[in-house]
């Protein structure tokens, strides 16, 4: 049976899925702290979650959980977002 290069290995799936859950948990951990340290945490998490989903980024355009993984990544990006907003209005002051 020939592999298809068109869909994630069981491998790249839970690096994925794995990158994904380490930023949805640092968000919660950021919005219930407010820590330096879990927006930091929060900051590295996401970019590595999209380092992961632009690696595969082919592979997720036709796979069953591209819209799950779209799911458990819009809090942490748009938190990381908005952070990152709020810290460049703040240097403008």
């Amino acid at each position: 049976m020939l592999k298809d290069n068109n869909s994630l290995t069981t491998e790249e799936r839970t690096t994925l899925e794995d990158s994904i859950m380490d930023a949805h948990m640092a968000a919660d951990k950021f919005i219930n702290s407010g820590k330096d340290v879990h927006h930091k945490l929060l900051e590295l998490t996401v970019t590595d979650a999209l380092e992961y989903i632009i690696k595969y980024k082919k592979k997720l355009k036709k796979d069953s959980k591209t819209e799950n993984y779209k799911l458990h990544m819009m809090v942490p990006l748009q938190l990381h977002l908005m952070i990152e907003e709020d810290n460049i209005s703040d240097k403008k002051t």
